[in-house]
């Protein structure tokens, strides 16, 4: 681990960065960077060995916090938070994304470059229009690409294996679900993409994060890496002017925001489009050519991929600190708070906290992004093939089963705490609907459930007999909805094993074998899933996986009821 680098030059300023904003901000016709007059009198050297280490972090922050306005401004400052070296990104404003002559430019060399994958000018057109950007607090960036090393030490979870499983490497083969998750486990977070740039390119608004000249020693890429990624820092002239390194080339790397098209008039501290099919990836990576991994270039993919050249780097607001960076999941304050948390994902069930809320008089759970392989290969024959399923947005379900009291009329058993049975998948769907909610799809279900780490029973791998109204402990009866609270599952939700049998939106069908995004089954068929099993159910069959199937019109006993959800709230 490289030794915490401190400040050598520290430039006061007495120009606020709101002056920036005012002064110093170019229109969209004019890309130049900012400029701000800084009086010389105002400027003083300040020898590292005549102040205490504290001094220095008080006076880099202040400093940071007043801002830059050229990439010299600014000499690279880092701390080690939590063993992970960061260096700290000053406020400021630049020019983001290329002008219309850049990208001629950078289409002609890539048409004129012989070693260059066959070009494509959309390859490039998404990087209009260049705007301004404007930051109005510091904030940290990894210095290096998260490594296998880190992914491993701070428990990272990933559906797949790093493709080079070297200690210092960078940690690919991710997606971003997974990646947002492990920044999550340091108390921090993946970068936004205007972060990312601006860490990259600096006020100066570089072409790469050395300068403006293409110089190919300065990063992996397609002609000089082998086909591999390599060792993080490798390629010490790739250094950014914070003092991040491999911010081209090596690893593509996730940032926060959802994929769309730059809006053209001048932002501050923009998170990108609410919504959309792809993430955003940054900076190129070992399989690209020299035009593909200029700080300005933007890449997309689906959340859920991943890929050997795929990789990240996490970073965080200015107050992250070794106490702030944990490994607990954030609370969750408000619902603007957990839908935030519940998109960044989750890559494991200990990265969530329950986020519940009481709508029209009934507590529903959020579910939160992320992966999951639906199914058994110890179960009946219908549980398999075991696959990976995701899912790209977060999700509602009801943390009981609809109650008696809840439906306006009683089953089998009066009660106004008891599940409401008796009901066919067509009453079910219909009460949900008028709700203005749904049906849970089988996948929701399951991972409700189960969470990515698949367990076998929503609290554990182990059969707890007290945890479940089934077979052994019913006296042949449904039990109050809320009856067994050790049972609960990853997100907060109850029986989800045993007491009813759920109905759920899918068709009964033979799983796939294919990997899944948000699937919602057959488009047809004679009989509807029920999941979960019931009172009347053995231990076997009160697995998370099981699956048993109902005549939607006619199907109807005291062994069944269900639960609503959905995407969005009523």
């Amino acid at each position: 681990m490289k030794p915490a680098r401190c400040v050598l030059l520290i430039l006061l300023f007495t120009t606020s960065i709101a002056g920036l904003f005012l002064s110093g901000c170019g229109s969209e016709q004019d890309p130049a960077p900012s400029q701000v007059s800084i009086p010389t009198s105002t400027v003083s050297t300040l020898s590292p060995m005549s102040i205490s280490t504290s001094t220095v972090n008080d006076q880099a922050r202040r400093l940071a916090e007043t801002g830059v306005t050229h990439n010299s401004d600014w000499t690279p400052y880092t701390e080690e938070i939590n063993g992970v070296e960061m260096a700290l990104v000053p406020a400021g404003c630049f020019m983001m994304g290329s002008t219309v002559e850049q990208l001629k430019e950078v289409f002609q060399a890539c048409k004129d470059n012989p070693e260059a994958e066959e070009c494509d000018q959309a390859w490039f057109e998404n990087e209009q229009p260049a705007h301004q950007v404007c930051f109005d607090k510091p904030f940290w960036i990894d210095v290096t690409e998260v490594t296998n090393s880190q992914f491993e030490a701070f428990g990272g979870q990933a559906a797949m294996p790093s493709s080079w499983p070297d200690r210092d490497h960078p940690r690919e083969n991710v997606t971003w679900i997974e990646a947002s998750a492990f920044c999550q486990t340091r108390g921090a977070r993946l970068l936004t993409e205007a972060e990312w740039e601006y860490a990259a390119r600096g006020p100066d608004a570089f072409v790469y994060p050395w300068g403006d000249a293409v110089i190919a020693g300065n990063v992996v890429y397609s002609q000089n890496s082998g086909s591999r990624a390599w060792d993080v820092g490798s390629k010490p002239g790739s250094v950014s002017w914070v003092g991040a390194l491999d911010l081209s080339g090596n690893v593509w790397e996730w940032v926060t925001d959802w994929y769309g098209e730059y809006s053209p008039g001048q932002q501050v501290n923009p998170a990108g489009p609410d919504s959309s099919s792809y993430r955003v990836l940054k900076g190129g990576a070992w399989n690209r050519s020299i035009e593909r991994i200029r700080a300005a270039n933007r890449g997309r993919a689906d959340p859920t991929s991943r890929h050997p050249s795929y990789g990240f780097r996490c970073g965080g607001d200015a107050s992250l600190s070794p106490t702030q960076a944990t490994t607990s999941s954030p609370l969750p304050g408000n619902r603007a708070d957990a839908l935030a948390l519940a998109r960044a994902g989750a890559a494991r069930n200990a990265d969530w906290t329950p986020y519940t809320e009481t709508i029209d008089g009934v507590e529903m759970a959020l579910v939160p992004v992320g992966c999951f392989m639906i199914g058994s290969n110890d179960g009946e024959s219908d549980e398999k093939p075991v696959r990976q399923v995701c899912f790209g947005e977060p999700f509602w379900v009801d943390i009981y089963e609809v109650t008696n009291a809840h439906y306006g009329s009683f089953g089998h058993w009066p009660g106004d705490n008891l599940p409401r049975e008796s009901v066919t998948w067509t009453q079910a769907d219909v009460f949900c609907r008028q709700r203005g909610l749904r049906l849970l799809t089988e996948a929701e279900w399951e991972y409700a459930a189960r969470g990515p780490d698949g367990l076998v029973y929503p609290w554990s791998n182990e059969f707890i007999a007290d945890n479940v109204v089934y077979l052994g402990s019913s006296d042949y009866r449904t039990w109050d909805v809320d009856s067994k609270p050790r049972g609960v599952s990853w997100i907060g939700a109850f029986n989800l094993s045993g007491n009813v049998w759920e109905w759920v939106n899918d068709w009964y069908g033979a799983y796939p074998s294919v990997r899944e995004i948000n699937p919602t089954g057959p488009d047809s068929g004679s009989s509807r899933v029920l999941r979960g099993g019931s009172w009347y159910g053995s231990e076997d069959y009160v697995r998370a996986a099981v699956r048993y199937q109902g005549q939607p019109d006619t199907e109807s006993s005291n062994l069944i009821g269900f639960r609503c959800g959905g995407i969005t709230l009523p």
